[in-house]
């Protein structure tokens, strides 16, 4: 949690040459700024688009309990836009524990979906 830290206060501080230089992930420190100062709860509570959450169970990158909780806190508030899907045996790039990419299987969950809200993928 300490080097995540680190790295968050690295990237809202540097100056513009150093974010130039920056990149983690295969992001730039421009995609990192808005995904570190985004409020991704706020964002939800006000979208009344039909939305579609998906979450890795394995996921080391993302907290599979903290987005449980926050889609939870959305479902508490009445918001019914809200899907959200799971994958429990998928790390953060959509690799199962075979070590074969199951990207193929959620794209076409993601498909499904969008016909199931009427919109064409």
């Amino acid at each position: 949690m300490q080097g995540m830290r680190d790295f968050a206060h690295h990237v809202r501080t540097a100056t513009p040459k150093a974010q130039a230089k920056i990149t983690a992930s295969g992001h730039g420190c421009r995609w990192w700024r808005d995904a570190l100062d985004t409020d991704q709860l706020a964002v939800l509570q006000t979208s009344r688009s039909p939305t579609l959450i998906i979450q890795a169970g394995a996921d080391a990158s993302v907290s599979p309990d903290a987005v449980l909780a926050m889609v939870a806190r959305l479902h508490q508030a009445g918001k019914r836009n809200i899907t959200y899907k799971t994958y429990p045996t998928l790390d953060h790039q959509l690799f199962g524990p075979d070590g074969q990419r199951r990207m193929a299987e959620v794209a076409n969950d993601m498909a499904r979906w969008l016909q199931e809200v009427g919109v064409e993928p």
